[in-house]
């Protein structure tokens, strides 16, 4: 009772005040929904992921050292064509451009640059190049010409010491020769003889590394013999790729492209930089000339994607409610004001969301299908105080009493139904999912701003225009017949026979109904779990097409990163340790040396992508020493290690490509890699 006369006390306050409460509550609607326009509508990892879970915290320290998840270009297409023709010149220039780099002056080809300055290039990469989201970009582009320049400087280097060490032994034998007596001819000879004795050394030295790697001319990203010999494997057949150069080049139709974003973008710098990604590979001054095409795929264009989807689902089912809403209070609610309800239930909801904006929030999958969910909660609270206040008016009192007869008459049920559901809904703040527990704060919310509304706003407009009178029915004509005569006399009959049931007979309704409620429950366990990341999205969505495009090219769809951390990573014994464990990983989830990842007959859970293992096992060396290990690291581009390994050499990364799989099977392969780490260095 305390309940209903504070209800009632408030109500009264209201009625009396009627356009000032509506008119405040109206500008609190509109501010919230103008916070409410402004969310932005994410699909991130740690709207499904708890911040404080050790995998998350293991995430993004990764994504700090190395980069954040990488967004693939694939070019699709036959793979000698991209790579031994005028193509990968083309393939060069887009990956400077996504890297945010000027393409280096050293693409020579035969005395002529072949980069393109940035005035010349698309805007976009003007855009890249001024905001720089990329850490790092790899490409069989970059990876090529990266290795012609290390080549050729390593013969001009080679080839500057022996002309020091032959200047230095011609004068070492002229020098003998003098002390000798010689004549200047006689130490000139002597001298010559010096010099070729070092160029018959160099010589044989240079054709054992030019057979050993197949070289037979300098190196040049136009040497179709040497890019082949760098890329291909005859072996295998003579488009087949070299496995370990699977991460850039999955098979004979297909290149990959990653641009590796910087950590700690937000969700508005990431969409604009994959935006400019996409129409980079747009533009006609990227287009290969031999048919291949560029398709945009990755983690982060995936789930731009979604994000996107969420925000147009935001539209959609706004205007689906308010046109089912409207459509049903029409027809169903035959009282004044019937659209009251709806509009209650807008600003509620417009209170809910401006709030999420307010305290940082963003939109997600789970606050969308709270859209109607809070609409229809909020509609039936007002539709509750309504009828209590036409009762009222039926009773022959006036709007200014009606309406805090029907607080007191109907707020302690409602609010009672109102805190029951606000409990139920709280329970989801127990998930360990970010985006379950926003589902539920936002019902809550929109809970106690439905029933506000109602209260305030509500009995305002009813109080002061709840006093018109409702608008006459037309009787229907004599010699029109109603429609559906028998289904409504049926319905009747049906509902009147059912009330008088369970007014008769309540146990046995109570016990068919505990019944059927047992028979439900043992029916949910049984219902299947889509755990398919390809499921939870539209499947009309482009960006789903497009990695189902990528696993089918390259066999993976994704990464999987495990992260070392030691001393000293140059220790051989570490190195060792590594390359055992990425051995036993690909062993046990069906991978075999030589294979590819995309072959369609028993494709392996996981594949060797870019790691500090593969820098070592692809060197040739017959036996790893600290000693050999620094060297080669040294020898590395720092662009290229720079994803695999520190600077201080304290942490490497371990990179596995996956399949695209049930999230069980998923976790299932996580778990065993994970069961592989109990086995520690010595």
């Amino acid at each position: 009772m305390r309940g209903a006369a504070a209800f009632a006390r408030l109500v009264r306050f209201v009625a009396r005040r009627p356009i000032p409460v509506l008119a405040g509550v109206a500008v609190l609607a509109v501010l919230a929904a103008v916070f409410a326009l402004r969310l932005q509508p994410s699909a991130s990892t740690d709207t499904l992921v708890n911040r404080s879970s050790e995998s998350f915290k293991a995430t993004e320290q990764f994504k700090k050292q190395f980069g954040d998840d990488a967004v693939v270009v694939l070019v699709k297409g036959d793979l000698q064509r991209t790579l031994l023709t005028s193509d990968l010149a083309t393939l060069i220039r887009l990956e400077g451009c996504l890297s945010g780099n000027i393409p280096a002056k050293s693409i020579v080809q035969k005395g002529k640059v072949l980069a393109a300055g940035l005035d010349r290039m698309p805007s976009e990469c003007g855009a890249l190049a001024k905001t720089k989201p990329a850490k790092v970009v790899f490409g069989p582009g970059t990876f090529t010409n990266t290795a012609v320049e290390r080549i050729n400087q390593g013969l001009g280097q080679a080839t500057s010491q022996e002309r020091a060490k032959a200047d230095q032994l011609a004068a070492a034998a002229r020098q003998a020769a003098a002390a000798k007596g010689y004549s200047k001819a006689r130490q000139d000879q002597l001298a010559a003889s010096a010099r070729k004795l070092v160029a018959a050394q160099f010589l044989d030295q240079a054709m054992r590394l030019a057979l050993r790697y197949g070289l037979t001319s300098a190196p040049a990203i136009n040497n179709t013999e040497f890019v082949s010999q760098l890329w291909f494997d005859p072996s295998k057949g003579v488009n087949v790729p070299k496995a370990r150069f699977a991460f850039l080049a999955p098979s004979s139709n297909a290149a990959l492209v990653q641009v590796r974003l910087k950590p700690g973008l937000s969700d508005k710098q990431r969409r604009n930089a994959i935006g400019l990604i996409e129409n980079a590979t747009k533009e006609k001054f990227f287009r290969m000339q031999n048919g291949q095409r560029y398709i945009v795929s990755g983690v982060p264009v995936v789930a731009d994607a979604l994000a996107s989807s969420v925000q147009h689902a935001v539209v959609v089912l706004l205007i689906a409610v308010l046109i089912v809403m409207a459509a049903t209070l029409a027809l169903v609610f035959k009282a004044r004001l019937r659209m009251l309800p709806l509009a209650l239930a807008l600003a509620a909801a417009a209170l809910a969301f401006g709030v999420v904006a307010l305290v940082g929030g963003s939109l997600t999958m789970a606050s969308v299908a709270a859209l109607p969910v809070l609409i229809g909660l909020a509609v039936d609270y007002a539709i509750q105080f309504q009828a209590r206040f036409e009762e009222g008016r039926a009773a022959g009192l006036a709007p200014v009493d009606a309406a805090p007869t029907a607080a007191a008459a109907g707020g302690p049920t409602i609010a009672s139904a109102g805190i029951a559901t606000g409990v139920g809904f709280l329970v989801l703040l127990l998930s360990p999912v970010p985006m379950v527990r926003g589902f539920g704060v936002v019902l809550v919310l929109g809970i106690v701003f439905a029933f506000g509304c109602a209260l305030t706003a509500g009995f305002a407009a009813l109080s002061r225009f709840g006093d018109r009178p409702a608008r006459p029915i037309r009787k229907r004509p004599a010699d029109v017949p109603p429609l559906f005569p028998r289904a409504r006399e049926r319905l009747g009959r049906l509902a009147s026979a059912s009330v008088a049931t369970a007014v008769e007979r309540p146990r046995r309704v109570l016990a068919v109904g505990l019944l059927l409620a047992a028979l439900g429950w043992a029916a949910d366990t049984q219902t299947k779990v889509i755990s398919d990341v390809r499921q939870l999205v539209p499947q009309n969505l482009q960006a789903l097409k497009d990695v189902n495009q990528l696993e089918k090219a390259t066999g993976v769809s994704g990464e999987l990163d495990v992260t070392v951390h030691a001393k000293d990573l140059t220790d051989p014994s570490v190195v060792r340790w590594m390359t055992s464990f990425e051995q036993r990983v690909l062993a046990a989830h069906g991978y075999k040396a030589g294979d590819t990842c995309s072959q369609t007959k028993n494709p392996p859970e996981v594949c060797p992508a870019l790691s500090l293992p593969d820098l070592f096992t692809s060197s040739g060396q017959q036996a790893i020493t600290q000693q050999s290990i620094k060297s080669l690291l040294s020898a590395v581009p720092a662009y290229f290690s720079q994803g695999v390994i520190s600077p201080d050499h304290t942490v490497a990364n371990m990179a596995f490509g996956i399949r695209l799989m049930p999230l069980d099977r998923q976790k299932k392969v996580i778990d065993d890699i994970r069961s592989k780490l109990n086995r520690r260095p010595a």
